[in-house]
């Protein structure tokens, strides 16, 4: 009796299991309900990092006109995070230095929650 090499190869898993698809389906799940949940901060984060880079270029001085036109930037954006008091504002060279820094907590399951630490400035980049 004589064994075909043939009739071996074909006796062989090909494609992925059932607990495989499971496995990659439960992950999809996890990271795409992850995104779909930080991605409301992610955006704000970058409407904050442009209305800092917008006033910056704008050549507005004083702490409280930066204050002021960063509240303006925010009601059209829709920031609510942090206002133009959160803004660490200083001056270096005759140009102010507009900084920001704030956390920010995206509740996930249960008692588990995501923790963003955003900080941004506007340094020329």
């Amino acid at each position: 009796m004589s064994v075909d090499k043939f009739d071996l190869t074909a006796k062989t898993q090909r494609g992925l299991g059932f607990l495989s698809v499971l496995v990659i389906l439960a992950l999809v799940i996890i990271l795409g309900g992850t995104g779909m949940k930080s991605a409301p901060a992610l955006i704000e984060y970058m409407a904050i990092q442009r209305a800092i880079n917008q006033i910056a270029t704008e050549g507005t001085e004083g702490a409280r006109e930066i204050q002021r036109a960063f509240d303006r930037y925010a009601a059209i954006d829709d920031i609510e995070t942090i206002s133009g008091r959160d803004l660490i504002i200083a001056k270096t060279q005759n140009e102010p230095q507009i900084a920001f820094r704030y956390e920010r907590r995206v509740h996930m399951v249960g008692p588990m929650y995501l923790l963003f630490d955003f900080a941004g400035d506007s340094g020329r980049r």
